[in-house]
């Protein structure tokens, strides 16, 4: 009995090798990766949007100062988070 084909074919210079027009195991598991925060991070302030929308409209809560902060707020958490790194620093 023959084994099943795999994807890939085997090890060089410590890397695995896809065969020609595949994605090696690693490569798919980083496309996968990538897609998957793209797909969470729009879900996440989609929903953060839907659910100010929401309270406003179907809640009927009226508009308060905290929900502008906290929008700013956000807005920063995003800035100081790519901020350059300084010389000599860490990254």
């Amino acid at each position: 009995m023959t084994p099943p084909a795999s994807n890939f074919s085997g090890f060089r210079e410590g890397r695995a090798v896809a065969r020609s027009g595949e994605y090696a195991p690693r490569a798919v598991s980083t496309h996968l990766l990538f897609a998957s925060n793209v797909f969470m991070t729009a879900a996440w302030y989609g929903h953060l949007v839907v659910f100010v929308g929401f309270a406003l409209v179907r809640l009927g809560e009226p508009p308060r100062w905290n929900y502008a902060g906290a929008f700013l707020l956000l807005l920063a958490a995003v800035a100081f988070a790519f901020l350059p790194v300084a010389r000599g620093g860490v990254p």
